[in-house]
């Protein structure tokens, strides 16, 4: 077992035969939000953006800081494999969808451990009350 730890993830990757790993954070799951559009009249032009992309940059930073920290280096891990991922979110408030709170961790480890998405072929997830402080548990096994 190898564990890393950062100023936002906690990483521990374990080899019993085959890679698992496990991915953590402390801190209230944050929702993928509707993309935003905004018209400028003038040039006829519409702008999009992802108001969530601040928070996934800083938190795909983390994880391959985090992967690096333990020697994982060639990304994605899981380039050509099938995975199973296991999602576990304890929030304060029930007020967030269970698709939103996947969406976001699905998209950040996107080329991270998994090249694309079409390789998680099971997927298990939770949303708990956890009122003393929001945390997102994730565990990432091959098929």
């Amino acid at each position: 077992m190898v564990k890393a730890f950062n100023e936002l993830t906690t990483i521990t990757a374990e080899t019993d035969g085959h890679l698992t790993l496990y991915i953590s954070y402390s801190g209230e799951p944050v929702t993928q939000e509707r993309p935003r559009a905004r018209v400028i009249w003038k040039s006829h032009k519409i702008i999009m953006w992802d108001p969530c992309a601040s928070f996934k940059n800083k938190l795909k930073g983390s994880i391959k800081k985090s992967l690096h920290d333990i020697g994982l280096t060639n990304l994605p891990l899981f380039s050509t494999s099938k995975v199973q991922i296991e999602l576990e979110f304890g929030v304060k408030t029930d007020n967030k969808d269970l698709d939103n709170l996947e969406k976001l961790i699905m998209d950040v480890l996107t080329k991270i451990v998994y090249s694309d998405d079409v390789k998680v072929v099971k997927k298990n997830s939770a949303k708990i009350n956890a009122p003393g402080g929001g945390y997102t548990s994730v565990a990432i096994n091959l098929l």
